[in-house]
């Protein structure tokens, strides 16, 4: 049975940041891991200070009318993208195009819509943040 316990490498997001950043999507406490973000080294995923701190809550969101939507984009990119990975013998559950909205704290402030991500599913266990500097 392999093991869900996490790898850490260079790539791997912070254990607080792989439990916390996908906080709110599912609606409950059983939100998916954070494996590995692109931009984990340029922005940073700060764990919430002070007295009242609490986590960013988030939701996804469909992805229309952009040009990676499109059926003559997304489809062979698509399947490029799940060929590379089946090459890499992960075992992956889906691959969309996604946005993540962060909610306000309360009801004065704005929330914020992040930009169009690749979002690749993944069976836990199967696979660890090294993956990304593998080389087919």
């Amino acid at each position: 049975m392999a093991s869900e316990a996490p790898v850490v490498s260079e790539f791997s997001p912070s254990p607080f940041e792989r439990a916390a950043y996908y906080n709110g999507i599912t609606g409950d406490d059983d939100h998916p891991l954070l494996l590995y973000r692109s931009n984990h080294g340029t922005t940073p995923f700060n764990k919430p200070t002070g007295r009242f701190a609490s986590l960013p809550v988030k939701s996804i969101h469909g992805v229309f009318d952009t040009p990676l939507n499109m059926d003559n984009v997304w489809i062979p990119l698509g399947l490029q993208i799940v060929q590379i990975i089946k090459a890499r013998k992960v075992s992956l559950t889906s691959v969309d195009p996604a946005r993540f909205y962060t909610h306000p704290e309360d009801d004065r402030g704005k929330g914020s819509l992040g930009p169009v991500v690749i979002w690749v599913g993944v069976k836990p266990g199967t696979t660890s943040s090294d993956i990304r500097k593998t080389k087919l």
